[in-house]
Order: C-alpha cells, then structure tokens, then sequence
C-alpha cells in the first residue's frame, strides 16, 4: 500500500537531495519545512500490480498443493502385481453378480474387498461377495503373485475374466489348507460347490 514514511535530514548547500528508495524503485522526496532539521517526507509507490497477482498465485498454488499430498497420504499407497493396470471403469461387486446371471463368462474390471490370500505362496486370493459369499480370484498362467499375509479388510481393483465354476472337494480342501484352515475346518468339506471365479491378468491393492 502506498503511504509516506517520515523522517530526519538537512539541507546541503541548498540543494535538497534526491533519493533512490525500495529497492532501486524511484520515490519522491520532500522537505516538509525548511528547518534546521528539516522534516521530510517519502511517498513510497503504490505495489507493481502484475507483480503482487504472480505472488498471489504462487501462495495460493503453494496452499493447495499440500493438501493434495496429505490427501494422498490419507488414500494410502497402490501396489500393481501382473499387468498394469488402472482403477477406471472398475463395476462394484454387486454388479458383477447381477450380470454374471445372464451370462456364464465376462470379461470385466471389479472393485473388491479381500477376505485373504494363500499362505504359501501368494498364488490366489479370495474376495468378498454380497450377502456373506465369496469369490476365488486366481493368476493367470501362474504369472504373479500378491503378498501371502495381511491382505483382510484391503480393496482392490481386478482386471480378468470372471466365470462360473465348479470346483471339487479335493480342490476346496486344497485350497483350504493353503488358508491355514485346521484339520477339523477341512475335514468338513465334503461337497463340491459351484461359484464365482476370477481369473486375473492384473491386480492392483491398496494398502
């Protein structure tokens, strides 16, 4: 803002000097009376207006850029396993069933929440379904795997062909003793059951 700023000086030989003020910005002086200790005045000018707007762009980019980070932070970190993938176009689960009833196969892209993953190697993972069921997701061509624990309760994105299958006991035990299950919890599959299955060229979890 411009305004005066005051001060002291005296005259030399007459001659009332002239100063340059503000960081070399030329300014105006002036006695305000002709004393022995003359009283004198500087108007500072008025702030450069395309100076004081790319200043207050740069502040304002300054104050929305660490919220972005922070933001980020808050989302948690994206870890990708076979294909690269992204999470656009991504159908809910509830969605996959629905479709999935006219149809026997689909390819697709479906948000879900993990249940767990095999303990030994990584090698399959199940998801949530609606209304308490589950949905097995395996690797195609046994190309990657995810992380073998820690995996409950994270979302993830899956990028594959969804079918319907049916899988044997021998296999459910399998894959139940590859989740850890107790010898009594194996012991009691004794059906085969028809399900949901994924088979998946690209994953991606959030952690």
């Amino acid at each position: 803002m411009a305004g005066p700023v005051r001060g002291l000086c005296s005259p030399k030989n007459g001659i009332f000097p002239q100063f340059r003020l503000f960081n070399g910005a030329p300014t105006f002086v002036r006695y305000a009376a002709p004393a022995k200790a003359d009283l004198w005045t500087v108007t500072q000018p008025p702030m450069n207006k395309p100076l004081l707007f790319a200043f207050s762009a740069l502040l304002t980019f300054a104050c929305n850029t660490a919220p972005t980070d922070a933001l980020a932070q808050e989302k948690g970190n994206v870890s990708s396993y076979g294909a690269p993938i992204t999470a656009d176009g991504a159908i809910s689960t509830a969605d996959l069933v629905k479709k999935m009833t006219t149809t026997d196969s689909l390819a697709t892209k479906v948000q879900c929440e993990i249940i767990t993953s095999c303990t030994k190697k990584g090698c399959w993972m199940t998801v949530q379904l609606p209304d308490g069921e589950k949905m097995m997701v395996r690797f195609k061509d046994y190309a990657f795997f995810v992380p073998k624990e820690g995996l409950e309760g994270h979302h993830a994105v899956i990028q594959g062909y969804a079918s319907k299958e049916t899988t044997d006991v021998a296999t459910l035990r399998h894959y139940a003793e590859d989740a850890g299950k107790s010898k009594e919890e194996i012991a009691k599959i004794t059906e085969p059951e028809t399900n949901l299955m994924f088979l998946a060229d690209g994953v991606l979890i959030t952690f």
